[in-house]
Order: C-alpha cells, then structure tokens, then sequence
C-alpha cells in the first residue's frame, strides 16, 4: 500500500497514532481504541463529571461550574452542557455523566487531566449566611444561638437556600455585628 499523508479535519489535531495499526505490538490500546490515528477538537475543550443521582435532579444545562486541574493547580470556570440519559453505574453507586464546556482559559491544560468539578445549582446575592452547623431545630422552628456582648441568644431564622457549608438565613431579630455561636462537640 505505500505511504499515505493523514490530514486532520478542519479544527482537530491528531493527537495519538500507532505506527503499525491495530493489532500491533505497538498497539497497546487496541481494545478501546478503533483505527491508528485518534483525533481531537482542540478548540472545543470539556470535561466529564460524574454525578451521583442524588444530585441530577439539580443539574441543568448552562448552570456555573467550576472546574479545578489538581495537577497543575488551575482553576477554570465552565458550563454545563450535555447530561447522560442513561446512568453509569461504578461500584454499586448511580451516576450520571455531565459534559462541562470549558471557557477558552482551559487552552493549556492536557486531554485526559484528572478535574475536580463544583457546579452551582442556585445562587443569591447580598444574603446573610451561616454555617449548615450552627442550624438547629426546636420543634419546627430552626434557631441560631448569637452572642451579643456577655448573652448568649436564641433567634428563630428561615433557611433559604443550602449549600454544601451554608445557608441562607433571614430574620428580623439578627442584627449587625452578631455573632453566630456554632455548637460544641456533645451539645444539642
């Protein structure tokens, strides 16, 4: 057959090639890899995030994410864009892959660079926030304990919306400069 020059597509880069084709010795991915050129968009860059079916309820396309290169300590914002219909299934868990569109700041990072993904669900602005811990419950009103001065003080709250850390909290007995107590290790 000879030699035959291998043209890229129009916005692709060859980014992997085997010598000898399939099959080879020097073929190591044979069994996941068809033909011996892989191809590449390189000006489309995503990454794959995998999210437990808990949390796919909360996921829309064109919501915020954030996306963390441990490896080179980058930090990139995204979008995201496709979800899986069908889940993934990895050690006994549900998931579902998420497609994240990475912003034109991703350019440098490698294909295949392992991420860590947080992806924003719901946001306000101008809110006060305390930590998830300092919440508690007496019957079925929510409480924050707040020091003011020498007195600790016992004030109702309605949580908004919960993060991961914190939560949205309004109520009209907080006031500027109070301070939110958390709980101690064996305390209701």
């Amino acid at each position: 057959v000879g030699e035959t020059p291998a043209s890229a597509p129009r916005g692709t880069t060859a980014v992997s090639a085997t010598p000898n084709g399939p099959g080879s010795v020097e073929d190591r991915d044979a069994a996941t890899q068809s033909g011996f050129v892989i191809m590449a968009d390189m000006t489309h860059r995503e990454v794959t995030a995998q999210v437990d079916e808990a949390d796919i309820g909360k996921i829309k396309p064109g919501q915020k994410a954030t996306v963390t290169f441990p490896a080179t300590g980058a930090v990139v914002t995204g979008i995201v864009g496709q979800q899986d219909l069908q889940e993934t299934v990895i050690n006994n868990v549900v998931e579902y892959n998420v497609k994240i569109d990475l912003d034109g700041n991703a350019a440098e990072e490698k294909l295949g660079q392992s991420a860590s993904v947080v992806i924003t669900t719901a946001e306000k602005d101008n809110v006060l926030e305390v930590p998830n811990n300092a919440i508690r419950q007496a019957g079925n009103q929510a409480i924050v304990t707040v020091k003011r001065g020498k007195d600790y003080v016992t004030v109702p709250v309605t949580p908004g919306l919960v993060g991961d850390t914190s939560t949205e909290v309004t109520s009209p007995m907080l006031k500027p400069g109070d301070v939110i107590v958390l709980p101690t290790a064996g305390a209701k």
